[in-house]
């Protein structure tokens, strides 16, 4: 549902920790079951090199989010719990 107080939103999602593709999945899932966040596209995953230490891939893609009425803090505050949630959402 479009509301006048929507407010479009570009995040920035990867990982290269365990099943990648199943905890990007998950993450974009689990944003457009909380409340006044709308997941309304996303890109392609696409498969990176990392840069500095020798680590695994990274799996990388972006998501355009509608958010209802969500000031910053309270949308940092819920990604921030599903990072914690083990989902690998990296939060400013």
């Amino acid at each position: 549902m479009v509301t006048t107080n929507a407010t479009l939103s570009a995040i920035a999602l990867g990982s290269n920790l365990g099943d990648f593709r199943a905890t990007l999945e998950g993450a974009l899932i689990k944003l457009d079951q909380t409340s006044g966040i709308i997941v309304k596209s996303r890109s392609s995953w696409y498969k990176t090199a990392p840069v500095g230490p020798s680590q695994p891939d990274y799996l990388n893609g972006c998501a355009l989010l509608e958010t209802e009425s969500l000031y910053f803090s309270a949308f940092s505050r819920n990604c921030s719990k599903l990072d914690r949630a083990s989902l690998q959402i990296e939060s400013f």
